[in-house]
């Protein structure tokens, strides 16, 4: 098919397409051209909707089609003309439809409802938003991060299990604990939570779902659950007879097999029980694997010795006995993996039980629940027709990109859609575009096969089916590099075509370095190493660390050098923003981080969640964490060796032998005695003056304090690269912005903060904040892992760590098998280490390994596929041989098998005179006047609340919203220990209690009385800011809308005065809620009166 004809059936506009097409074939320009077909095929915008699976391929996809519109209604008439033939339109239709194309512009910017362009998430929120009343989903939120909820619901999962030690779940925790830990069966259970999705499919309609899960899990078994297999194979007359054949040959064998004969022996005779004999016959006959030793065999020798007719017999008995020995063997294992998975499914839904009441009483849905949520409404409940009768009137245009990464429950929703509105005659036209090679994100839930599924499904509706493989993206050298890499491994990677360079002229390089070989280990002569002394050497990071150095010294030759082709500016020399540096994990990010610096070349890690993870974010929380507790040595250490002090190596062992039994003292001693140098002099003063604030700021304003005292931003602008600078002053300025936000900015004590950011981390990458946002990266090298940079392209591209490298083992997880096109999952269970495993779940060991094989080669072709004219590759050397990727792109592109690298195409060394880039002088820290860190007289200063009367009230407001129903009340100690141990909690709960037991406010908080409630109501007001309603009661005559105050000096009046507005808010609020319904509202105060606001 030629360009003209794949291009005139994919953007005709009233034709259903799947369009399967390689990496940087143009999705988007096709995404986006489809859209404008559609618009001049006189499509109300309205009527479009494209989903995406990120918010940046979204708004990438919004810009596009702005851009276009906005060229098409201002460009000259040849260049619209142009425009329009490039995208398929019939040469004789171009005229007609160039007023039309000059007016979309206009008419998509004023378009009520636009077209939608979004998530598949945004758009199930939408639907949500939809959905009628009686599907119980009116006024919930997204909760984008839910750490906090998590370990809520463990808190309250412990409770549980604390007030009912003996209960069956309390036990099965104790099973757990004493199995596998506490650290496992926190991974595990974690796990299960992670993949709830998964669970509710699997589980739907069944009333006890963990009963459900294990039923199904015991009807797999080869084996009873409670059979006593030792006893049985004990008990086999046969087998035991056996036994003691095979016993008394082994006692004519060798020293080694008499001891084993006697051990066996002595367990037969004994009166051990059944399974204490067993172990040891196992422990005799097998190995620690529990495979049959393989002591015995057969030898000239033994032959003379015993008679070769008695040998044989042994050999023979040695493997009849030992195979009985390993069937038992995997019986009980079977067994135990069995009773492992009843108890983990039975606390993990108890857990996912607690974390769902906990959302719902906040009334927020993390992701999960929206998937889920609009499976059920679109597919067997009872809103589903006036849903699908709702889209179906909105939607008749579909647009799907990057299919391959769409999972189960989204299919499941997609598909009940189409389904309906075929059965009803208005099926709309779906566009769906995606490579199931770039298919990498399975541990997210995404299934590639879905990819083939909805392209049989649509095609079997009248659907064309394209595939496009010549790349627009990548030079010729780049495109061979791919394609013999991939041809080697046919056998193994079906998915792939050969590719084709659309443009065949672009100069290109591809080089394989030589794999850095590691370094030869010290030798220690005398016993073990001196940690003071002699530095750690790890084998492993030594060797990329030579890697590293190999990296910083190629791209210095490069830079400056290499002649890149712009499409924008044209031919010009490659810049650090020109290379993109992939990795396959963040594991050893920090060495080769480390060999940038030194060589001073500008990086950006754009990394998920790093923001704590900054070195100057640390260095700062280190300083807070100093201030909180003054004796933190560790913390002060590296405060006074980052650049906020300078302190050299010499201020630091100056204070390690001062006198002092903390570094703080020491400081102080130093000072007192004048020995201090200017750098610690100069510490031991902000540091003071930090302790004497830290104390009464909130963690905001002590931040902004050591900011401007302590000159922060210019000290770590002197000690970075001129490219950092930016990302180093924005992460700081979103530690200080986190400081606002953190918990909505609710708890301003600094060790409470403290223990928020501990949370933090604890959790990961999913739910720490990101690194700063920078207007510019300015010019500098980026680092991505190959998952991160899915969409993203370079004219460089550098494959790090492509070296074999041990192999993963998951353990302590879930292990699932969702068949594609299935309502559900086949099956669910959880492992953990080898030890707990079972023969049931060996057909779904497999499966994973052929997938995780499959999603292997995807990430490869993902990287190599993100260079445009350069793609290098190097690794580190390694004893294993897994995912051996350097030595798979070797061995496919050399001619000269012994070749330890291979380099091919064009030279991109510049024809300019070449120079070395010029590093950028640091920059130097400003001059500050004398009186500049002094407060300036702005404004009038009020009196404020007393801090103690607004932390009381703070409190009182956390108490009631978690004991106030329909929240699960939780002890009195277990709630001071969340609330993290606050002065005001004793009278702040006791005066909790009496409003509780206040007769005149009975029917606001018992159940039995109201028809529903809600605490902490959060809603959006006029101005888009986030407000929260302390409490929401339905009575059967009135919504009600109730304000605690803590204060009780005010009279009646007054306190109507003074938030008459306020509650006038929430009035208007509610009422859109709850339409028709009168709504009351209502000022509760300290002492129990209730002042109604009319």
């Amino acid at each position: 098919m030629t360009p003209g004809e794949f291009n005139r059936t994919a953007l005709n506009p009233r034709q259903a397409v799947v369009v399967e097409a390689c990496a940087g074939s143009g999705k988007t320009w096709l995404l986006v051209s489809r859209m404008v077909r559609l618009l001049l095929d006189e499509v109300a915008p309205s009527e479009i909707l494209a989903i995406t699976f990120t918010r940046k391929a979204a708004r990438e996809m919004r810009a596009r089609l702005d851009d276009w519109l906005r060229f098409m209604a201002t460009a000259e008439d040849d260049a619209v003309r142009a425009f329009l033939a490039e995208r398929a339109l019939p040469p004789e239709t171009i005229e007609a439809l160039l007023p039309r194309a000059r007016g979309l512009f206009e008419a998509v910017l004023n378009a009520q409802p636009g077209i939608t362009i979004s998530t598949f998430h945004a758009w199930f929120l939408t639907v949500i938003e939809r959905a009628p009343l009686e599907a119980g989903l009116a006024g919930f939120s997204l909760a984008e991060q839910t750490h906090a909820l998590e370990a809520a619901a463990w808190d309250a999962l412990a409770d549980d299990l604390a007030r009912a030690p003996t209960a069956p779940l309390a036990l099965a925790m104790q099973g757990l604990l004493a199995d596998i830990g506490l650290y496992n069966t926190r991974a595990l259970l974690s796990a299960f939570l992670a993949r709830r999705g998964e669970w509710w499919a699997f589980t739907e309609g069944q009333p006890d779902r963990a009963a459900y899960a294990v039923a199904q899990l015991e009807a797999a078994l080869p084996v009873a659950p409670d059979a006593d297999v030792a006893g049985a194979l004990l008990g086999d007359a046969a087998w035991v007879a056996l036994m003691w054949e095979y016993l008394k040959l082994l006692g004519q064998h060798t020293p080694t097999s008499i001891k084993m004969a006697q051990t066996c022996e002595l367990a037969l005779s004994a009166n051990a029980s059944a399974d204490d004999c067993f172990d040891t016959l196992c422990a005799a006959i097998l190995t620690q694997h529990g495979e049959i030793r393989k002591t015995l065999s057969y030898s000239v020798t033994h032959a003379k010795k015993m008679g070769e007719c008695a040998l044989l017999r042994l050999l023979e008995l040695h493997q009849t006995v030992g195979a009985r020995l390993m069937a038992a063997q995997a019986a009980r294992q079977t067994q135990r993996v069995y009773q492992f998975n009843r108890q983990a499914l039975r606390l993990g839904d108890a857990l996912l039980e607690h974390y769902q009441a906990l959302k719902h009483a906040r009334r927020v849905l993390d992701f999960a629940d929206v998937e889920w949520q609009v499976a059920r409404l679109l597919s067997d409940s009872d809103q589903a027709e006036y849903l699908q009768y709702k889209l179906d009137a909105r939607y008749r245009h579909i647009l799907l990109d990057e299919f391959q990464d769409t999972n189960p429950l989204q299919w499941r929703v997609l598909q009940s859609w189409f389904d309906t509105a075929e059965q009803a005659g208005r099926m709309p036209t779906v566009f769906l575009v995606g490579d199931p090679k770039q298919s990498i994100y399975r541990f997210r839930g995404a299934e590639a096969q879905l990819f083939d599924l909805a392209g049989n499904y649509l095609t079997g509706r009248g659907a064309a089916y394209l595939t496009q493989h010549t790349t627009r993206r990548s030079a010729p050298p780049v495109v061979q590099a791919v394609n013999q890499t991939f041809a080697a491994v046919k056998n193994e990677y079906a998915l792939f075509r050969p590719h084709a360079a659309h443009d065949a002229q672009r100069a290109g390089r591809v080089e394989v370095l030589a794999l850095a070989q590691a370094p030869e280990q010290a030798v220690i002569e005398h016993g073990y190493r001196n940690p003071l002394t002699t530095p750690y050497s790890d084998a492993d990071t030594g060797v990329r660390e030579l890697e590293a150095q190999q990296l910083a010294r190629r791209l210095n030759q490069i830079i400056g050098h290499w002649l890149i082709d712009d499409e924008t500016t044209g031919a010009r020399r490659a810049e650090y923003r020109d290379v993109m540096i992939l990795v396959r994990s963040r594991t050893h990010l920090p060495v080769y981080e480390r060999a940038l610096k030194a060589a001073r070349i500008p990086f950006a890690t754009t990394r998920r969640g790093g923001l704590l993870d900054a070195l100057e974010v640390g260095d700062l929380l280190s300083l807070l964490a100093f201030l909180t507790t003054p004796d933190a040595d560790l913390h002060l250490a590296r405060v006074l060796r980052a650049p906020l002090f300078d302190c050299a190596d010499t201020d630091l062992l100056m204070l390690a032998g001062a006198e002092g039994d903390t570094w703080r003292q020491r400081l102080r001693t130093l000072v007192h005695n004048g020995h201090a140098s200017p750098a610690l002099q100069r510490a031991a003063t902000l540091l003071t003056d930090w302790h004497t604030r830290a104390g009464r700021l909130p963690v905001h304003d002590l931040l902004d304090n050591i900011y401007f005292t302590g000159e922060v931003q210019a000290r770590y602008a002197a000690a970075a690269p001129t490219a950092l600078i930016p990302g180093i002053h924005a992460n700081l300025d979103a530690l200080m912005e986190l400081a606002l936000t953190i918990e909505g900015g609710r708890y301003p004590s600094l060790p409470r903060f403290l223990h928020e950011i501990d949370l933090l981390q604890q959790t990961g990458n999913d739910a720490s904040p990101d690194e700063g946002k920078t207007a510019q990266l300015d010019n500098a090298v980026t680092l991505h892992t190959i998952h991160g940079a899915k969409g993203l392209e370079a004219p460089i591209v550098w494959l790090l760590d492509a070296g074999a490298r041990k192999a993963r083992t998951d353990a302590y997880t879930v292990l699932t098998d969702w068949p594609p096109g299935a309502a559900r999952p086949a099956h669910f269970s959880v492992y953990g280490d080898k030890t707990l495993r079972a023969s049931f779940q060996a057909d779904f060991f497999d499966a994973e390994a052929r997938h995780a094989q499959r999603e292997n080669f995807n990430l490869l072709y993902v990287a190599m596929t993100r260079a445009r004219q350069a793609l290098i590759v190097s690794g580190a050397s390694s004893k294993s041989q897994n995912d051996n990727w350097h030595g798979q792109i070797l061995a496919a592109l050399r001619t000269d098998a012994d070749a330890a690298s291979v380099t091919f195409g064009a030279d991109l060394d510049a024809p300019m005179p070449a120079s070395t880039p010029v590093v950028p002088a640091p920059a130097t820290l400003a001059a500050l006047s004398a009186g500049l860190n002094q407060p300036q007289p702005t404004g009038r200063r009020i009196a404020p609340v007393g801090s103690s009367e607004i932390s009381y009230g703070i409190v009182l407001h956390a108490i009631l919203e978690r004991i106030t129903p329909p929240a699960r009340a939780p002890a009195a100690m277990a709630l001071k220990t969340e609330l993290g141990n606050p002065a005001e909690f004793d009278s702040a709960w006791q005066h909790a209690q009496r409003l509780l037991g206040t007769p005149l406010l009975a029917r606001f908080f018992d159940p039995g009385q109201y028809c529903f409630a809600h605490n902490e109501l959060t809603y959006l007001d006029a101005h888009g800011e986030s407000r929260r309603i302390d409490r929401v009661v339905g009575l059967a005559d009135a919504v009600w809308v109730l304000d605690y105050k803590s204060g009780s000096d005010a009279s009646a009046a007054q306190l109507a005065t003074r938030h008459r507005a306020q509650l006038e808010d929430y009035r208007t609020a509610i009422r859109h809620l709850h339409p028709g319904q009168p709504v009351r509202c209502a000022v509760i105060a300290a002492d129990g009166r209730m002042i109604e606001i009319e």
